[in-house]
Protein backbone atom coordinates (compact mmCIF):
# COMPACT_ATOMS: atom_id res chain seq x y z
CA UNK A 1 0.00 0.00 0.00
CA UNK A 2 2.64 2.39 0.71
CA UNK A 3 4.35 2.15 -2.50
CA UNK A 4 1.38 2.37 -4.03
CA UNK A 5 0.42 5.41 -2.11
CA UNK A 6 4.35 6.82 -3.22
CA UNK A 7 3.93 5.62 -6.98
CA UNK A 8 5.09 9.23 -9.07
CA UNK A 9 6.37 10.96 -5.78
CA UNK A 10 8.43 13.75 -7.38
CA UNK A 11 11.98 15.27 -5.86
CA UNK A 12 12.73 19.15 -7.50
CA UNK A 13 16.31 17.80 -7.83
CA UNK A 14 17.09 20.77 -10.04
CA UNK A 15 16.47 22.56 -6.59
CA UNK A 16 18.05 20.21 -4.42
CA UNK A 17 21.37 19.65 -6.39
CA UNK A 18 21.75 23.38 -6.69
CA UNK A 19 22.03 23.04 -10.69
CA UNK A 20 20.84 26.43 -12.02
CA UNK A 21 22.25 28.04 -15.59
CA UNK A 22 22.81 32.04 -15.28
CA UNK A 23 19.60 34.32 -15.27
CA UNK A 24 18.11 34.35 -18.87
CA UNK A 25 16.65 37.16 -20.65
CA UNK A 26 13.65 34.87 -21.13
CA UNK A 27 11.18 33.96 -18.29
CA UNK A 28 8.00 32.37 -18.32
CA UNK A 29 5.32 31.72 -16.08
CA UNK A 30 3.03 28.91 -17.88
CA UNK A 31 -0.17 27.21 -16.72
CA UNK A 32 -2.23 24.69 -18.13
CA UNK A 33 -5.96 23.93 -16.86
CA UNK A 34 -8.39 21.91 -18.25
CA UNK A 35 -11.49 24.22 -17.11
CA UNK A 36 -14.33 22.07 -18.50
CA UNK A 37 -16.23 22.01 -15.03
CA UNK A 38 -15.06 25.18 -13.50
CA UNK A 39 -16.99 28.02 -13.20
CA UNK A 40 -16.02 31.29 -15.45
CA UNK A 41 -15.50 33.38 -12.21
CA UNK A 42 -13.20 30.81 -10.63
CA UNK A 43 -10.47 30.73 -14.20
CA UNK A 44 -11.26 34.41 -14.57
CA UNK A 45 -10.07 34.62 -10.31
CA UNK A 46 -6.67 32.25 -11.12
CA UNK A 47 -5.83 34.33 -14.80
CA UNK A 48 -5.49 37.80 -12.66
CA UNK A 49 -4.19 36.01 -9.54
CA UNK A 50 -1.20 34.28 -11.26
CA UNK A 51 -0.71 36.23 -14.38
CA UNK A 52 0.67 34.00 -16.34
CA UNK A 53 2.49 34.89 -19.39
CA UNK A 54 1.12 31.56 -21.15
CA UNK A 55 -2.15 30.10 -20.21
CA UNK A 56 -3.12 26.64 -22.29
CA UNK A 57 -7.30 26.02 -21.45
CA UNK A 58 -8.77 22.98 -22.66
CA UNK A 59 -12.81 22.77 -22.94
CA UNK A 60 -12.99 26.26 -23.09
CA UNK A 61 -15.20 26.75 -26.52
CA UNK A 62 -15.49 30.20 -28.08
CA UNK A 63 -19.08 30.75 -26.13
CA UNK A 64 -17.22 31.44 -22.98
CA UNK A 65 -15.45 34.42 -23.53
CA UNK A 66 -12.65 36.28 -21.30
CA UNK A 67 -13.16 39.59 -20.81
CA UNK A 68 -11.14 42.42 -21.56
CA UNK A 69 -10.08 42.56 -17.60
CA UNK A 70 -7.86 39.58 -18.48
CA UNK A 71 -7.21 39.72 -22.31
CA UNK A 72 -6.13 43.21 -22.05
CA UNK A 73 -2.96 43.16 -23.62
CA UNK A 74 -2.61 39.81 -24.22
CA UNK A 75 -2.99 37.69 -27.39
CA UNK A 76 -5.90 35.04 -27.92
CA UNK A 77 -5.34 31.62 -30.57
CA UNK A 78 -8.24 29.33 -30.45
CA UNK A 79 -9.75 25.93 -32.03
CA UNK A 80 -12.30 24.40 -30.78
CA UNK A 81 -12.16 24.18 -27.18
CA UNK A 82 -8.61 24.23 -27.04
CA UNK A 83 -7.34 28.61 -26.14
CA UNK A 84 -3.65 29.53 -26.07
CA UNK A 85 -3.35 33.01 -23.95
CA UNK A 86 -0.20 34.65 -24.31
CA UNK A 87 1.79 38.23 -23.83
CA UNK A 88 3.94 37.79 -27.24
CA UNK A 89 1.83 38.11 -30.53
CA UNK A 90 0.50 34.97 -32.20
CA UNK A 91 1.74 34.87 -35.78
CA UNK A 92 0.58 31.49 -36.61
CA UNK A 93 -2.50 29.46 -35.45
CA UNK A 94 -2.77 25.93 -36.49
CA UNK A 95 -4.24 23.14 -35.31
CA UNK A 96 -3.76 19.56 -35.62
CA UNK A 97 -5.04 17.61 -38.82
CA UNK A 98 -4.80 13.71 -38.96
CA UNK A 99 -6.28 10.85 -41.24
CA UNK A 100 -7.55 9.63 -37.85
CA UNK A 101 -9.41 12.59 -36.49
CA UNK A 102 -12.97 13.60 -37.13
CA UNK A 103 -14.03 17.03 -38.17
CA UNK A 104 -14.62 18.53 -35.21
CA UNK A 105 -11.67 16.51 -33.02
CA UNK A 106 -9.42 19.27 -32.01
CA UNK A 107 -6.45 17.10 -30.41
CA UNK A 108 -3.96 19.85 -30.27
CA UNK A 109 -3.44 23.56 -31.21
CA UNK A 110 -0.07 25.18 -32.52
CA UNK A 111 0.10 28.84 -31.88
CA UNK A 112 3.85 30.70 -33.42
CA UNK A 113 4.79 33.35 -30.78
CA UNK A 114 7.62 36.15 -31.70
CA UNK A 115 9.44 36.86 -28.89
CA UNK A 116 12.13 39.42 -28.48
CA UNK A 117 14.39 36.64 -28.71
CA UNK A 118 12.97 34.95 -31.61
CA UNK A 119 9.91 32.61 -32.53
CA UNK A 120 8.62 30.40 -29.82
CA UNK A 121 6.20 27.43 -30.12
CA UNK A 122 3.34 26.58 -27.54
CA UNK A 123 1.26 23.34 -28.61
CA UNK A 124 -1.84 22.93 -26.35
CA UNK A 125 -3.35 19.63 -26.43
CA UNK A 126 -6.74 17.25 -25.32
CA UNK A 127 -5.91 14.32 -26.31
CA UNK A 128 -8.15 10.91 -26.30
CA UNK A 129 -9.68 9.71 -21.95
CA UNK A 130 -9.65 6.16 -21.14
CA UNK A 131 -12.86 6.91 -19.52
CA UNK A 132 -14.73 6.14 -23.22
CA UNK A 133 -13.22 2.69 -23.32
CA UNK A 134 -13.90 1.60 -19.29
CA UNK A 135 -17.17 3.26 -19.75
CA UNK A 136 -18.19 1.05 -22.31
CA UNK A 137 -16.95 -1.71 -20.27
CA UNK A 138 -19.02 -1.03 -17.62
CA UNK A 139 -22.28 -0.97 -19.81
CA UNK A 140 -21.63 -3.52 -22.36
CA UNK A 141 -19.16 -5.99 -20.70
CA UNK A 142 -19.38 -8.31 -23.02
CA UNK A 143 -17.80 -5.94 -25.48
CA UNK A 144 -15.31 -5.17 -23.25
CA UNK A 145 -12.04 -6.39 -24.79
CA UNK A 146 -13.01 -4.92 -27.85
CA UNK A 147 -13.92 -1.82 -26.37
CA UNK A 148 -10.54 -0.95 -24.67
CA UNK A 149 -8.67 -2.08 -27.59
CA UNK A 150 -10.09 0.27 -29.80
CA UNK A 151 -10.06 3.48 -27.29
CA UNK A 152 -6.29 2.27 -26.59
CA UNK A 153 -5.42 2.42 -30.17
CA UNK A 154 -7.48 6.22 -30.02
CA UNK A 155 -5.01 7.21 -27.50
CA UNK A 156 -2.09 6.08 -29.08
CA UNK A 157 -2.99 7.62 -32.58
CA UNK A 158 -3.57 10.79 -30.61
CA UNK A 159 -0.08 10.69 -28.76
CA UNK A 160 1.95 9.92 -31.97
CA UNK A 161 -0.07 12.38 -34.26
CA UNK A 162 0.74 15.19 -31.20
CA UNK A 163 3.69 14.37 -30.62
CA UNK A 164 5.11 14.95 -34.10
CA UNK A 165 3.02 17.79 -34.70
CA UNK A 166 4.93 19.29 -31.82
CA UNK A 167 8.36 17.87 -32.76
CA UNK A 168 7.71 20.12 -36.47
CA UNK A 169 9.47 23.06 -34.67
CA UNK A 170 13.09 23.03 -33.80
CA UNK A 171 13.22 26.60 -31.52
CA UNK A 172 11.88 26.58 -27.88
CA UNK A 173 8.88 25.05 -27.13
CA UNK A 174 6.11 24.21 -24.72
CA UNK A 175 3.36 21.27 -25.44
CA UNK A 176 0.74 21.98 -22.11
CA UNK A 177 -2.68 20.93 -21.35
CA UNK A 178 -4.49 17.54 -20.74
CA UNK A 179 -2.64 14.46 -21.80
CA UNK A 180 -5.44 12.02 -20.09
CA UNK A 181 -2.60 9.92 -19.05
CA UNK A 182 0.01 9.89 -16.45
CA UNK A 183 3.99 9.55 -17.13
CA UNK A 184 4.38 6.39 -15.98
CA UNK A 185 1.77 4.76 -18.67
CA UNK A 186 3.20 3.04 -21.51
CA UNK A 187 1.77 5.72 -24.33
CA UNK A 188 3.39 8.79 -22.27
CA UNK A 189 6.71 6.76 -21.91
CA UNK A 190 6.58 6.08 -25.82
CA UNK A 191 5.67 9.64 -27.29
CA UNK A 192 6.64 12.14 -24.95
CA UNK A 193 9.58 10.72 -22.73
CA UNK A 194 12.23 13.30 -25.28
CA UNK A 195 10.29 15.89 -23.48
CA UNK A 196 11.35 17.33 -19.88
CA UNK A 197 8.04 17.47 -17.67
CA UNK A 198 8.15 20.94 -15.40
CA UNK A 199 6.85 19.08 -12.73
CA UNK A 200 8.77 15.97 -12.67
CA UNK A 201 11.65 18.71 -12.33
CA UNK A 202 10.85 20.99 -10.63
CA UNK A 203 7.74 20.06 -8.35
CA UNK A 204 7.16 18.18 -4.85
CA UNK A 205 4.89 14.97 -4.44
CA UNK A 206 2.30 13.70 -6.50
CA UNK A 207 1.20 16.72 -7.69
CA UNK A 208 -2.04 15.13 -8.52
CA UNK A 209 -3.95 17.30 -11.47
CA UNK A 210 -7.62 15.13 -11.76
CA UNK A 211 -9.01 13.72 -8.55
CA UNK A 212 -10.81 10.32 -9.35
CA UNK A 213 -13.20 8.87 -6.56
CA UNK A 214 -10.17 6.60 -4.69
CA UNK A 215 -7.10 8.54 -5.41
CA UNK A 216 -6.03 11.42 -7.72
CA UNK A 217 -3.65 11.41 -11.06
CA UNK A 218 -1.42 13.65 -12.51
CA UNK A 219 -2.74 13.66 -16.07
CA UNK A 220 -2.56 17.16 -16.89
CA UNK A 221 1.36 18.34 -17.78
CA UNK A 222 3.67 21.38 -19.19
CA UNK A 223 6.09 19.86 -21.43
CA UNK A 224 9.21 21.43 -22.98
CA UNK A 225 12.34 21.55 -25.09
CA UNK A 226 15.72 21.26 -24.13
CA UNK A 227 15.99 25.45 -24.35
CA UNK A 228 14.17 25.83 -21.22
CA UNK A 229 15.22 24.77 -17.84
CA UNK A 230 12.45 24.66 -14.76
CA UNK A 231 12.43 27.03 -12.19
CA UNK A 232 9.52 25.73 -10.10
CA UNK A 233 6.37 24.06 -10.87
CA UNK A 234 3.17 23.02 -8.35
CA UNK A 235 -0.26 21.59 -8.73
CA UNK A 236 -2.62 24.13 -7.52
CA UNK A 237 -5.54 23.60 -5.18
CA UNK A 238 -8.86 22.88 -6.57
CA UNK A 239 -10.88 25.81 -8.62
CA UNK A 240 -13.95 23.67 -8.53
CA UNK A 241 -13.98 21.72 -10.88
CA UNK A 242 -12.57 17.77 -11.63
CA UNK A 243 -9.07 19.41 -12.69
CA UNK A 244 -6.50 21.25 -11.20
CA UNK A 245 -3.84 23.84 -13.04
CA UNK A 246 -0.82 23.00 -13.19
CA UNK A 247 1.79 25.86 -12.97
CA UNK A 248 5.25 26.41 -14.08
CA UNK A 249 7.56 28.94 -14.23
CA UNK A 250 10.53 28.45 -17.27
CA UNK A 251 13.67 30.28 -17.66
CA UNK A 252 15.22 29.86 -21.43
CA UNK A 253 18.82 28.68 -21.63
CA UNK A 254 21.49 30.59 -22.69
Amino acid sequence: MAIWLFMGFVLPWQRVTGIFAPPPDLTLRVIAYNAGETEDAAVIRMIEDMRPDILALNEWPATRVLPESVTDGMYVGQTGGNLVLSRFPIKVIEPLESEHLKPWEYRALRCLLQTHLGPMQVVCVHLETPRHGLTQVRHTPWHAADAMRQNTERRRLDAESASRFAAEFTGPSIVAGDFNTPVESRIYQRYWSGWQNAFSQGGFGLGHTKSLRLHGVRIDHILISPHWRVISAQTCTSLGGDHRPVVADLALRM
